[in-house]
């Protein structure tokens, strides 16, 4: 109700991306993907369209609307993006998940470590990669990596983030 009374293109495109958001959140891959492909086409600032191509990407093979290859073939044209110079933290993320949901834990493995390495100013994203690599390694039963992942995780986490008690094991 809140896009179809949206006056202005920026406000309706804030309300796909969140619909779109909820969607992917319930695991409604299609609704997502149509969600997040509004966004990607309207005119708003790049870095809302971007953020929609990278769901767009990973929820491809999600819906059935392509393949783990051709999501991690989007991703990867979308390093090479030099627009996208500062996202490559974000984009390495996306293309572990993909990795991950296609259980290839080591080249998710690989994409979280040049998530780090292409860190920017943007602690959340560090946070993200280092716990998710923590956990990856604790499932493994590797504890020196596991402890070492959850230390970095401690020294970007925000100290309101819900697993913080988790992450001092």
């Amino acid at each position: 109700e809140a896009i179809e009374r949206a006056e202005d293109s920026k406000s309706k495109a804030r309300y796909n991306f969140i619909l779109a958001q909820l969607h992917q959140r319930a695991g409604r891959w299609n609704e997502a993907y149509t969600g997040f492909e509004k966004v990607a086409s309207s005119s708003v600032n790049y870095e809302m369209q971007f953020n929609a191509r990278l769901n767009m990407a990973q929820n491809s093979w999600l819906s059935g609307k392509g393949s783990a290859e051709s999501a991690t073939a989007q991703l990867e044209r979308m390093l090479k993006d030099a627009k996208n110079q500062e996202y490559r933290d974000r984009i390495y993320y996306a293309l572990s998940n993909v990795a991950l949901k296609n259980n290839n834990k080591p080249k998710a493995i690989e994409y979280l470590t040049l998530s780090v390495r292409s860190a920017g100013n943007n602690p959340a994203q560090v946070t993200e990669s280092y716990y998710t690599l923590a956990q990856l390694y604790f499932d493994e039963e590797k504890f020196i990596q596991t402890k070492n992942y959850l230390d970095s995780t401690l020294t970007v986490m925000d100290k309101k983030d819900d697993r913080l008690k988790s992450a001092t094991i």
